[in-house]
């Protein structure tokens, strides 16, 4: 009976210990297999090159919306968006860059650690550019609160000598110095971001120092070899439009433009003049005499000619070669100030001849100009400029080639 009940007991402990041991080890099997999976890291979706490229152009699209950039002078002070001054994101490069990180194996990455990277961190970051021809159109826009036109003082002639009144400084925004600090400004890419408005002041007045110092610099004559009191009447209208115009440096000066409308309504009468490969009147008739006249001063003068056109025929007021003639709205005569200070032009009818003169500051006093022509035939030629320095030839130029017509 004893051992009975030993045996029962025995069957009984190991039982217990049995069902503890698999216990224990059902346990520990789940813990192995639990920290396993912890372990485990689960595969990260790739990100595609159409979600970077989403991300990034949301970003900075707002981005440019968003960022002020202060522009100040001492005219003008506003604040405009980065949009709005023609700036732009290198979207392209940025996304190929961030394109390569997320393909890198040694780096985990996903949509919401690249976007982090782009919009937090500043891991990725685009270049910034500025768009030529939208700048332009920002340039035109500022350009009106800054730019101011000159104004020119009033030019009279006395006593062998030019008297100027008045005349006001204007200014002028400069584009290309604004695009450099902008450019400047904005390759940082900064929040606080402040660029300065250059701006060039554009001489109006001529101090009175200056006003001594002129002279005649060319000055040319000719005869009016026909007395035909129209064509007297319409030389005078035109020389009256053009005397007195004073010519800023790097200013370029049109004679069409400056003398106006030429209609019988301005005064102007028929005329004999070139037109149709014949001499025949029209209204006007009889200015390129003015035009020629002045063209020979400039020459003298030593302006930059910027644009001249010979007559159809050979004339007979101007040696061959040294004529200029105009035509509303195509042909004109137009020559640039060159020089360091203004010029003024000085052209008027009187006994029986047309002149013109250049004055301004006479800077190299030991210069002279010489003008010859090379006549190639009875209507062809070629025209030379020659420059002295202490009477001596140190260049020559060949300034027009002309060939004209036989009236038929």
């Amino acid at each position: 009976m004893k051992k009975k009940i030993i045996t029962v007991l025995l069957i009984i402990t190991l039982g217990v210990a049995t069902t503890a041991i698999s216990y224990l080890v059902c346990t520990k099997s789940k813990g192995i297999q639990s920290m396993l999976l912890s372990t485990t890291k689960t595969p990260e979706k790739d990100i595609s090159r159409s979600d970077i490229k989403d991300i990034v152009n949301s970003y900075y699209s707002q981005k440019l919306k968003d960022t002020k950039i202060s522009f100040s002078s001492d005219r003008f002070s506003d604040s405009y968006t980065m949009y709005e001054t023609g700036c732009m994101y290198d979207i392209d490069s940025l996304t190929n860059e961030a394109v390569k990180l997320s393909k890198d194996k040694k780096i985990s990455t996903n949509k919401d650690k690249i976007t982090k990277m782009i919009t937090k961190d500043n891991v990725l970051k685009a270049k910034v550019l500025v768009k030529k021809d939208d700048f332009k159109l920002f340039t035109d826009k500022l350009s009106e609160h800054v730019n101011k036109k000159v104004k020119k003082p009033s030019v009279s002639f006395a006593n062998n000598k030019v008297h100027l009144s008045g005349g006001e400084d204007g200014y002028s925004l400069n584009s290309d110095a604004l695009y450099q600090n902008l450019s400047d400004a904005v390759k940082n890419d900064n929040t606080n971001l402040n660029v300065k408005i250059p701006i060039d002041t554009l001489a109006g007045s001529v101090s009175e120092d200056i006003q001594n110092k002129m002279s005649v610099l060319g000055t040319y004559t000719t005869t009016l070899t026909s007395l035909n009191a129209n064509r007297t009447n319409n030389i005078k209208l035109f020389l009256n439009k053009l005397n007195g115009s004073l010519i800023l440096p790097n200013e370029t000066f049109s004679c069409d433009k400056s003398a106006g409308r030429r209609e019988l309504a301005d005064g102007y009468k028929p005329a004999p003049a070139f037109a149709e490969s014949k001499v025949q009147d029209a209204v006007a008739g009889g200015i390129c005499q003015g035009v020629s006249t002045l063209y020979n001063a400039v020459l003298f003068a030593d302006l930059k000619v910027v644009e001249r056109a010979p007559h159809m025929f050979v004339v007979s007021y101007a040696p061959i070669g040294r004529d200029a003639t105009i035509a509303s709205g195509s042909i004109d005569f137009k020559f640039k100030n060159n020089k360091k200070y203004p010029i003024i032009v000085q052209c008027y009818v009187s006994n029986k001849t047309v002149s013109a003169s250049i004055w301004g500051v006479n800077e190299e006093p030991n210069k002279k100009i010489e003008i010859s022509v090379e006549q190639l035939g009875p209507r062809s030629s070629k025209t030379y400029k020659k420059t002295l320095i202490d009477n001596k030839v140190v260049k020559t130029e060949l300034i027009s080639t002309d060939t004209y017509k036989t009236p038929s």
